[in-house]
């Protein structure tokens, strides 16, 4: 279900003319698929190219698009086919942690009672204390991590010793059920 809950100064929805269709989108990718028990999952950004005016329109670093708005999905590519399970729109509000809160989100919602679901997700989403909260949901998360957003000393003290490309050191946390490994580009 998508989440359509920005609003402008007096309280209306700011995306009231396409909320409707977004919702009905929305509800009928998670009413008409559910992923593969044990899938992989990706947990990803799609960015849409603009030219007109919204309170979404934003301007894209590093994306070949340059200003447009922003979605936040969950995905699964099954044989050749790739299908969207849910996503939200992404406000220009200033939440803290709303990229990791709206992968929470949308974790949570994935089918009734599933559990070990693999969720892919890139450095941008992905931190310690993420993957925490997705095991403790019952899946697991695997993707690149930003040596800020949770990394063990330990670990980064391994990584400086990384001289040729190629090499890598791991450490395991089993108070946390994590392993984590640097290598070399």
């Amino acid at each position: 279900m998508i989440h359509n809950d920005a609003r402008d100064c007096e309280g209306r929805p700011v995306i009231k003319k396409i909320g409707f269709l977004m919702d009905h989108i929305g509800r009928n990718c998670s009413k008409h698929y559910w992923p593969q028990a044990g899938a992989d999952i990706a947990y990803d950004e799609i960015s849409v190219q603009m030219s007109g005016w919204s309170t979404f329109k934003k301007q894209l670093l590093h994306k070949p698009i340059g200003a447009g708005i922003q979605f936040w999905v969950m995905a699964e590519s099954y044989g050749a086919r790739q299908y969207l399970y849910d996503f939200k729109l992404d406000s220009n509000d200033n939440e803290p942690n709303k990229i990791q809160n709206t992968l929470l989100r949308l974790v949570k919602q994935l089918p009734p009672g599933s559990k070990n679901y693999h969720i892919a997700a890139d450095n941008l989403f992905n931190s310690v204390d993420t993957c925490c909260q997705v095991a403790k949901l019952g899946h697991r998360i695997y993707g690149t991590l930003r040596g800020d957003r949770g990394v063990q000393e330990k670990l980064k003290a391994k990584s400086v010793a990384l001289k040729t490309k190629g090499d890598s050191a791991f450490i395991q946390s089993p108070a946390d059920d994590l392993t984590m490994w640097a290598w070399c580009d």
